[in-house]
C-alpha cells in the first residue's frame, strides 16, 4: 500500500478532494472512493487523522513537499504543500480501508 503509485494516486485524489469540495474535503474523498457518506464517527477519525497530519507537515514542511514529489505527474502547485500533504496522507488511510480495496 506504501507503493508509489498508490501514493500519488492518493495525492490525486486530495488534489480532488480539496478544489472540488473545499468546505468538506474529507467527507468527499470518502464518499469518491467508497461510494456513500461516512458516518459521523468515521469522518471524526478522519479529521483526528488529517489534523495529526497537519501538526506534522507544519513542524516539517520539507518532509510535505518531498512527500508530493512522489511519483512522475506533477502535483497542482496552486494547492498549499502543507494542506495537500496532509490531505493526501488521510486520502491514502482512506484507499487503504478494506472495503476500498476489496469487492464484497
Amino acid at each position: 500500500m506504501n507503493d508509489v503509485t498508490f501514493l500519488e494516486s492518493a495525492r490525486h485524489l486530495a488534489e480532488r478532494m480539496i478544489k472540488e469540495s473545499p468546505e468538506a474535503p474529507l467527507a468527499y474523498g470518502y464518499l469518491l472512493a467508497k461510494g456513500h457518506n461516512p458516518d459521523a464517527e468515521t469522518l471524526i477519525i478522519l479529521k483526528r487523522n488529517r489534523d495529526s497530519f497537519l501538526n506534522y507537515f507544519k513542524a516539517a514542511p520539507g518532509e510535505a513537499k518531498k512527500f508530493l514529489t512522489i511519483g512522475e505527474s506533477k502535483r497542482d502547485e496552486s494547492i498549499d504543500p502543507i494542506i495537500h500533504a496532509a490531505h493526501a496522507s488521510t486520502a491514502h488511510l482512506i484507499l487503504n480501508l478494506d472495503e476500498v480495496i476489496t469487492i464484497e
